[in-house]
C-alpha cells in the first residue's frame, strides 16, 4: 500500500510540532503523542503486510452487487443517488472510542444508534466507500478500525434523515498524517519545495499522490455505481499535518486549489464544500499560534466561496476537561461524541448550502 508506506516521513515533518519523549520517568499525556502516531503506523503497516485491506480496484466488480442485499435500499425510487466526499486526515478517518459510545448510550445518550435489542443499527440506505475496504452500510465501525467511528455517522445519519427519498453513498478518503502542502497537494498548485524528516528534497510524485489516489477511489466508485447520481457535496477536515510556518503559510492558497480542481475534476462547478476548523487544543503559545494560523486560512477561505462553501468550528464539540481519555489529545481525546456531533455539524451545514 504505497500511500500507507509514506505516511510514516510524512508525518516525522512536523518541524518540532509533536512532543518528544525525555528522561525516563513516565510520559504525561501530552508527550504520548509521538507513541501513538507511530503505534497507528505499525497497525496499519501490519494490515498491508497481511492482507487485512482491500484494494479499492476490487470495488469495480463488487459496488453494485453489494447495494442489491439490504432490504433498506429504495431499489425503486426515481431519485438519483447523493454522492458526499469525505476526506482529510486523521480525524477524518476516525479515532472516536465505540467503548465510549457505549458508554454514551448507557447513561440514555444517542439511543437512535441501537435497536431495542441494544444492537447497533445499520442504515442500509446510505453506503460508504472507504479506501481499504469494501462498500459498508453506515454503522459504527466505520473509523480507523472496528473499534471507531469518524464524522461519517453523524453526517450519514444528518443526511439521511433529511432526504427520506434518496439512496447515500459517501466516499470518504482520510489517511493519518497528511499534509495539503504535499500529500493532498492539489495539481493547480504545482510542486512544493519540501524536505523529509532527513532534510532531503521529497521526489516530485510525493506531492499530490492523496490527491490522485482520491480523485481515483472516487473515479472507481462512481463508475461501479450502476444507477444515476448527483454529485452534491464536499467535507474536508484536516490541518494537524500543515502547522508548520511555511505549510500553514500557502494553506489558504492550497485550499483554494483544491477546492477548485476537485470542482473542475467533477464537471460540477458549484460543488458545496463543507471545511472542518481545527479544533484541537495546543499548550504551548507558539503552537497554538501555527494552528490558529491553519483555522484562520481555512477560515478565509470560506469568506471567498460565501455561498458554496461554509466553516464549521469542531472547538465547539471538544471536551478539554473531561478526565476519561481513550486516545490522544490531537484525536480529540477519543471522544465519541465529539466526533458524532462534529458530523452533525457537517451534515447540517451541506444541508445549509443545497438549501434543503
Amino acid at each position: 500500500m504505497r500511500l500507507e508506506m509514506e505516511r510514516k516521513e510524512e508525518d516525522d515533518e512536523y518541524d518540532g510540532l509533536l512532543p518528544q519523549m525525555t528522561g525516563s520517568v513516565s510520559p504525561p499525556q501530552h508527550s504520548r503523542h509521538a507513541y501513538y502516531t507511530v503505534l497507528v503506523f505499525l497497525l496499519l503497516s501490519l494490515s498491508a503486510l497481511f492482507g487485512i485491506t482491500k484494494p479499492i480496484n476490487s470495488l469495480d466488480s463488487e459496488l453494485a452487487v453489494v447495494w442489491k442485499d439490504e432490504d433498506d435500499w429504495l431499489s425503486e425510487t426515481s431519485q438519483p443517488v447523493q454522492v458526499f466526499l469525505m476526506a482529510g486526515q486523521s480525524n477524518m478517518v476516525g479515532f472516536g472510542s465505540v467503548q465510549h459510545l457505549h458508554s454514551l448510550i448507557e447513561k440514555g445518550n444517542y439511543t437512535h444508534l441501537v435497536d431495542e435489542n441494544d444492537q447497533w443499527r445499520v442504515r442500509s440506505r446510505v453506503r460508504v466507500v472507504l479506501p481499504s475496504r469494501q462498500v459498508e452500510s453506515l454503522t459504527i465501525g466505520l473509523g480507523f478500525n472496528e473499534s471507531f467511528i469518524g464524522p461519517e455517522l453523524g453526517f450519514g445519519w444528518t443526511i439521511s434523515e433529511a432526504l427520506p427519498k434518496h439512496n447515500i453513498l459517501i466516499i470518504k478518503t482520510a489517511w493519518d498524517g497528511y499534509s495539503l502542502a504535499v500529500n493532498f497537494r492539489p495539481p493547480s498548485a504545482g510542486l512544493g519545495n519540501y524536505t523529509n524528516f532527513r532534510h532531503k528534497p521529497f521526489i516530485d510524485e510525493k506531492y499530490g499522490a492523496a490527491y490522485r489516489e482520491m480523485m481515483s477511489i472516487v473515479n472507481h466508485s462512481l463508475a461501479a455505481l450502476d444507477e444515476p447520481y448527483e454529485i452534491k457535496g464536499f467535507v474536508w477536515f484536516q490541518g494537524w499535518a500543515d502547522q508548520s510556518p511555511q505549510k500553514n503559510s500557502e494553506y489558504k492558497t492550497n485550499l483554494v486549489h483544491l477546492i477548485q480542481d476537485i470542482r473542475s475534476a467533477l464537471d460540477v462547478p458549484d460543488l458545496c464544500f463543507v471545511i472542518g476548523e481545527c479544533g484541537q487544543y495546543r499548550g504551548k503559545p507558539k503552537d497554538q499560534e501555527n494552528l490558529q494560523r491553519v483555522r484562520d486560512a481555512q477560515k478565509a477561505v470560506t469568506e471567498l466561496f460565501p455561498n458554496t462553501s461554509q466553516l464549521v468550528d469542531a472547538r465547539a464539540f471538544t471536551h478539554e476537561n473531561r478526565t476519561e481519555h481513550y486516545n490522544t489529545g490531537f484525536h480529540y481525546h477519543g471522544h465519541a461524541d465529539t466526533y458524532y456531533d462534529i458530523g452533525v455539524a457537517f451534515g447540517d451545514a451541506m444541508l445549509e448550502l443545497m438549501g434543503v
